[in-house]
């Protein structure tokens, strides 16, 4: 090297020493400083504002709306025996909330590298943008010390927020980058079950974040906390392995302490409309007002209920909506009421998760196939035919070796489906449905895909949204749905038994290799040689079809999700929709399952898809009055179109005017 280049480098050195010595001065006291003794409670009360953007409360940080926060933070003091804690608890508790201040403890007074994981981009993105941001903005002494905020350097981005003694990192449930690599002391994983199981192949988010605190052991602080989900939870499966404390508060009346349980909640309604709602002491029997609530839990206290030798690193929390300050008693009552009324098991599910903090014991043991098929001999409508009563139709179709199996179901108000047809599209003898260029898939196009259906009155109706199973024989689905080239009325479907949603939001494929139909995709609209396909609910539809199935329904024909079969329909398809046995949790199995109880279950498939469609589309918004004004528009276009003869023009303004209804 030149004696001028070696002159420049020193330079150049000198310079970037220079301009980061305060950087490195900071961070040295930092490492030095001793963490302070102070709670973290009172620490934030000193400290931290609220911004608007946050919360309707903004202004000083006060704890004194949501006491048991406290504890579950000084579990989290980097001080604190605790290395783990898990917090199972309803929404609306501020489960965020204690990660905010956590992380503002430990950035401000115990500096490290932090891990915060989401379950996807979306909430990350929301998060960092709508709550983190904003908070750091109103907090001078975090946003001093974020390197960007304060002397415009590039520390601040979408994945990380740089401080003197450490990064804050984000992670997503949807990729595995964000979890690898950097060590980190402080790891937070919000809504553990809303994650996948495995991350890309790498393991599930705890393991992951197990994985990257390492560096720490025995100093690193892992805080797991979730609104548990029926059917395989992480969130619960964690707490068990815990001394799974509760909050327990005491009566206003008689001082004896107990929880808050729903089974104690009384009320006084009126259909949905709750007059009041209150609270019986299990020990005096008095009764206990909402507005009682907060005086009782400023003297609570957490009582661990494991009597079993756990982990003493590990502590764990569960809390229920009825602790909530920002909900009230007759407000939650009133939801479950609703609830009831809807008579769908995911609006139970949801009410028992979300509000209490609970799984929901489905009631889905398998209906009887014999009285489906005998309440069907009562309808007035047979296969092909499309009862007056439905507005819209909805298909679902499932791949087999051999054929393709399809339900078209109509839908209309109250959230009623009937069963308006079952095709059979077989392949040519020798061939199988892993061959594109067979015959059942064009059969299926012409009859599914372009097939119409004829109403009583007249009205001549199309499938507004087609899905098809994707797990059998992938590539040759993947590339009929390329062909069709219409991914907005013809959708790609794969089921998933742990997720707890009707249909997941859209996913995309790998592109296939040498694949000569990307090259003739016409269709602009989306990336070419990628395939789109959503995730079905398989289990939560099953509770649903099963629940809806079994329920009795009333003289006003107003009871909501009911399923409905034609007149001429088969035994072995009533056979088929009840073909499966939902098997309970237990010692052997730790999350349920779903057991065949014969091989022929294509129909109970074929349901679930066609009503993935029927929520895919928001039609389980609809209100009374959105469900009868568009009957109106066609039933006006029946009245317009019976003035002039009867073409294929007329039939297209038709289906037209039905899609206009329907806000895919």
């Amino acid at each position: 090297m030149s004696q001028a280049n070696e002159s420049k480098l020193e330079n150049y050195l000198e310079t970037l020493l220079n301009r980061n010595i305060p950087v490195l001065r900071e961070a040295l006291a930092n490492a030095l400083k001793p963490i302070p003794e102070i709670k973290i409670k009172d620490w934030c009360e000193q400290n931290l504002y609220l911004p608007m953007e946050m919360t309707s409360r903004y202004g000083k940080y006060d704890m004194s709306l949501t006491p048991y926060m406290e504890e579950i933070c000084e579990c989290l003091h980097p001080l604190s025996p605790y290395n783990e804690v898990v917090l199972d608890a309803a929404a609306q508790v501020s489960k965020t909330q204690i990660m905010i201040n956590v992380i503002s403890f430990c950035l401000c007074n115990a500096p490290a590298n932090m891990l915060f994981g989401f379950s996807n981009e979306e909430q990350k993105n929301n998060f960092v943008q709508s709550r983190l941001n904003p908070f750091i903005d109103a907090n001078p002494i975090i946003k001093e010390k974020i390197f960007s905020k304060r002397k415009g350097e590039k520390g601040d981005t979408k994945s990380k927020k740089m401080f003197a003694g450490g990064t804050l990192y984000f992670a997503s449930g949807e990729a595995a980058a964000g979890w690898r690599s950097n060590p980190c002391r402080y790891a937070f994983i919000d809504e553990v079950d809303a994650m996948p199981l495995n991350v890309e192949g790498e393991g599930s988010p705890v393991d992951l974040a197990r994985r990257r605190t390492n560096t720490y052991y025995g100093r690193h602080k892992i805080f797991i906390c979730s609104t548990p989900k029926n059917g395989k939870s992480k969130i619960i499966s964690e707490y068990s392995q815990t001394d799974m404390r509760h909050y327990f508060v005491p009566c206003p009346h008689c001082g004896h302490y107990h929880e808050f349980e729903w089974e104690r909640m009384l009320w006084d309604a009126d259909g949905t409309h709750v007059k009041r709602a209150w609270y019986e002491c299990p020990n005096c029997g008095l009764v206990i007002h909402d507005e009682d609530k907060m005086g009782m839990m400023q003297k609570g206290k957490w009582i661990a209920t494991n009597t079993e030798k756990t982990d003493p690193k590990k502590a764990g929390f569960w809390l229920s909506g009825l602790y909530s300050p920002w909900l009230t008693w007759e407000g939650i009552v009133t939801t479950y009421l609703e609830a009831i009324k809807k008579n769908l098991e995911s609006d139970m599910i949801s009410f028992y998760n979300t509000v209490l903090g609970l799984q929901y014991k489905t009631k889905s043991d398998t209906p009887d196939w014999q009285r489906l098929f005998n309440i069907s001999q009562a309808s007035d409508w047979y296969l092909g035919e499309v009862p007056e009563d439905c507005i819209f139709l909805t298909s679902g179709s499932d791949v087999q070796a051999d054929r393709i199996e399809t339900h078209v179901w109509g839908w209309g108000k109250y959230n009623r489906a009937k069963l308006v047809d079952h095709k059979i599209f077989y392949c040519k003898q020798g061939e199988e449905t892993k061959d594109v260029n067979s015959k059942c898939y064009a059969e299926w196009y012409d009859n599914i895909y372009k097939g119409t259906w004829q109403r009583k009155d007249g009205l001549v109706m199309r499938c507004v949204l087609n899905a098809m199973d994707r797990n059998y024989n992938t590539p040759a689905v993947n590339t009929f749905w390329e062909r069709v080239g219409d991914p907005k009325k013809f959708i790609l479907v794969r089921g998933d038994d742990y997720m707890q949603s009707p249909i997941s939001t859209m996913k995309k494929d790998k592109p296939a290799t040498n694949d000569t139909e990307r090259a003739k995709s016409q269709n602009k609209q989306r990336e070419k040689g990628v395939y789109y396909y959503y995730l079905v609910g398989s289990s939560y539809l099953k509770h649903e079809v099963y629940h809806a199935i079994k329920t009795e329904d009333n003289s006003d024909h107003t009871i909501n999700g009911l399923y409905f079969l034609p007149k001429d329909i088969s035994e072995e398809i009533c056979r088929q929709m009840c073909a499966e046995v939902y098997i309970e949790p237990d010692e052997k199995h730790k999350n349920g399952y779903w057991k065949k109880l014969r091989d022929r279950n294509e129909a109970l498939d074929c349901v679930n898809y066609a009503t993935a469609c029927f929520y895919l589309m928001g039609a389980y918004k609809f209100t009374l009055e959105e469900w009868d004004l568009i009957a109106k528009r066609l039933k006006d276009s029946i009245e317009h179109n019976n003035k002039k003869p009867v073409n294929r023009n007329t039939q297209k303004s038709q289906i037209q005017i039905l899609n206009e209804g329907i806000q895919l």
